[in-house]
């Protein structure tokens, strides 16, 4: 430890190297007490040497109480006499923050150091605040060496002084970057803890009551409706479960960056129907008043991908529908907020009156696994997963997700998405609307924007239409007509208003103007129920609400071909069976086999099976042309998996080996592995678990 420096300098003179080394204090002090002659370059170079180190040096002599510091005059290496040791110690004590004095005199005291020395001590170090020339506290360090001493027994010792402000900020930087570290590994971790906690609950609950219905399914064997009820529930739990498997995936997707997005065109009249007709009857079991509105203008199609923007859309309306209680509000706004040559700009906005958040925790609000508190999770339920994947998606599309609340008042999202446009978009479907020119039409709905909104449409079709926002000022404005010999010829009038409702509304018109005028009931319910009241009040027509212009353009070429159908929507086809048409199913599971088969046959389906691609490839090449009708391929098999044996079924030198539909029926349901699936000559792909009502579908799309 008695090390100071170690300097090499070298210099050339005469064709020879001459090299100095001091290695320690002890040496540097022989060479000062024997006084040899340093050269002025040797000197200074080895003055350099300690003194960038240590600005401030000090030899001391314990046994006599003398000290001296080492300075350079010029060129001169030195020793300035500073008086008695003690007297040092009591001078820069003075100069030490009060906070380090007592330390610092208990430490270098020259009896406390003699008695440390005794007792087989080296060396003595400290740390300290202490007042420099600039007036101002900084770090500095002391170090004091006991260094051995070959002339008598005097105890020598060499104090290295240096300020060291630097080395403590960078301390406290490395400090503060690993207790952030520190703190953010522990978040995590707990954040982790939560999640799989949460997760254990919400995966038990809904295998709880699979495990348990099946129980009870099969224990009541001979009572049907029993049955009926036990598989209903076994059902609407599996969903659940399914649902929570999906938003974990879907995270895991995101994070690991393999999540990309589709550009396709997408109908967006259709998207926004399919939203409505799942949380409207939702809202009305539950006691709330769900209504959608559009603002403005929308194109009929826009080029995006329509699953995540659908996805993310479900998600915000089923937080509103799940923390909004009876009697609540949810209000689904959707407008176009600016159209260039190529995108648009679409703001979504769900709007609710429920239990809202607090401010702390909307700042985490869109943080993977997130909720305010454990008791909204157990009440609620939840992964804590959707709006962070929202987040995600609508940052993947260039979007933004923001949100306003008020904890006890509700809560308002605000989705800014841009989707491309397509040329349908600038060649609108238009229709001879002169014979409507001058009709006469009149809206009614107790929401003033949808007024607005239908009357917008009204005017881009070439229609003239005022509005009223209640059943009794429709009759009113009926009435006036007639006095004035200028009665309406067609009236829009909403299913649910408050006081007087569409079929009364409708009653009422049809006492004043008789079948001379059209009535057109507009809803965003099922109105099958209500269909014979309705057309026994007089109502001629059904159209779905939000409005869009190509439901109105339908109308009108419904009445522009004079038919007396009842406008509505295109009959439920009828149910899916075939002709005993032969499938081969390919499936490793034997119980998803027996269940796809089951499923299969009870449509009228012939099945044979194989339990790998190998099994596959070997019944396809050994039978007739035409044998099969169909494949329906699993992907992980053992001995060969599905996407190998499509392929060398499709390679196979066989009139049918190019056009018989394979189907990948598959776990594997990423995008990348669609791609897979098609790449391998496969015609569609469904993901497990499999909806009976697609497989069918598409089955009948290729059979």
């Amino acid at each position: 430890m008695g090390t100071v420096c170690c300097l090499r300098y070298s210099k050339s003179a005469g064709g020879k190297i001459y090299q100095i080394i001091f290695h320690d204090v002890t040496e540097i002090l022989q060479l000062r007490r024997k006084n040899q002659q340093w050269d002025l370059m040797e000197r200074s170079a080895l003055y350099t040497a300690i003194t960038s180190a240590y600005p401030m040096i000090i030899f001391g002599n314990l046994t006599r109480n003398t000290c001296s510091v080492l300075d350079q005059e010029g060129q001169s290496l030195h020793s300035l006499d500073c008086g008695s040791y003690d007297a040092m110690v009591n001078g820069v004590l003075g100069s030490v923050a009060p906070e380090y004095r007592d330390e610092f005199a208990s430490k270098f005291a020259r009896q406390n150091q003699l008695a440390e020395y005794e007792r087989g001590a080296h060396e003595t170090y400290m740390e300290h605040r202490q007042l420099l020339d600039d007036g101002q506290y900084h770090w500095v360090s002391a170090h004091k060496i006991k260094v051995e001493n070959p002339v008598n027994d005097d105890i020598l010792t060499v104090s290295l002084i240096r300020c060291i402000d630097e080395q403590k900020d960078n301390e406290a930087e490395k400090n503060q970057i690993l207790r952030t570290a520190l703190g953010a590994a522990e978040a995590a971790n707990n954040a982790k803890t939560e999640f799989l906690s949460r997760m254990s609950h919400e995966i038990r609950t809904p295998m709880n009551a699979i495990i348990g219905m099946t129980a009870i399914a099969l224990s009541a064997l001979d009572n049907k409706e029993r049955i009926s009820d036990c598989l209903a529930k076994i059902g609407i739990s599996a969903r659940f479960l399914l649902s929570l498997i999906n938003d974990i995936l879907d995270m895991s997707r995101i994070e690991s960056g393999r999540m990309s997005l589709a550009h396709e065109k997408f109908d967006f009249e259709e998207m926004i129907n399919g939203l409505n007709s799942l949380f409207y009857p939702q809202a009305e079991e539950k006691g709330l008043k769900f209504n959608t509105v559009i603002e403005g203008m929308t194109e009929e199609l826009y080029i995006g991908d329509s699953l995540r923007l659908r996805q993310i859309l479900l998600n915000i309306l089923s937080n509103a529908l799940k923390f909004t209680p009876e009697g609540g509000r949810i209000q689904f706004t959707i407008r176009q907020m600016s159209r260039g040559d190529k995108d648009a700009w679409l703001r979504f906005t769900v709007s609710d009156t429920g239990i809202g958040m607090s401010k702390v925790f909307q700042k985490h609000l869109f943080e993977s696994f997130e909720q305010e508190n454990p008791n909204i999770s157990i009440k609620y339920g939840g992964t804590g997963l959707g709006l962070a994947i929202c987040k995600n998606l609508v940052t993947l599309m260039g979007g933004s997700i923001n949100v306003h609340s008020i904890e006890g008042v509700g809560s308002e999202f605000c989705v800014d998405v841009k989707l491309g446009l397509t040329e349908e978009s600038y060649r609108r479907k238009n229709l001879d609307l002169l014979k409507f020119r001058d009709l006469k039409t009149l809206i009614v709905d107790d929401d003033i924007v949808t007024c607005e909104h239908a009357s917008l449409i009204m005017s881009d079709l070439g229609v003239q239409a005022e509005y009223v926002t209640s059943g009794a000022l429709a009759v009113l404005e009926i009435e006036k007509g007639i006095r004035e010999m200028n009665p309406y010829d067609i009236v829009l009038v909403d299913l649910k208003m408050p006081d007087m409702d569409g079929i009364q509304t409708t009653k009422a018109i049809r006492r004043l103007v008789g079948a001379e005028t059209l009535v057109v009931v507009m809803t965003a319910y099922e109105w099958k129920e209500l269909e014979a009241d309705a057309r026994h009040a007089g109502v001629d027509f059904f159209i779905t609400k939000p409005l869009f212009r190509s439901e109105l353009v339908d109308l009108f070429e419904k009445i522009n071909d004079f038919s007396e159908a009842v406008y509505e929507p295109e009959a439920a086809k009828g149910e899916v069976q075939f002709a005993g048409e032969r499938i081969l199913l390919v499936e490793d599971n034997e119980l998803n086999l027996e269940v796809a088969a089951s499923l299969l046959e009870m449509k009228g389906l012939t099945i044979e099976s194989a339990c790998n691609g190998l099994q596959a490839l070997e019944k396809f090449c050994s039978t007739p042309v035409g044998y099969y009708d169909a494949v329906l391929m699993d992907i992980r098999m053992p001995v060969m998996d599905g996407l190998e044996a499509a392929r060398n079924i499709r390679l196979f030198d066989k009139s049918d080996a190019q056009t018989i539909p394979i189907i990948a029926m598959t776990a594997n349901a990423f995008d990348e592995d669609v791609e897979k699936s098609h790449a391998a000559g496969m015609n569609a792909h469904l993901a497990k678990p499999i909806d009976p009502e697609k497989l069918f579908a598409v089955l009948q799309e290729f059979i």
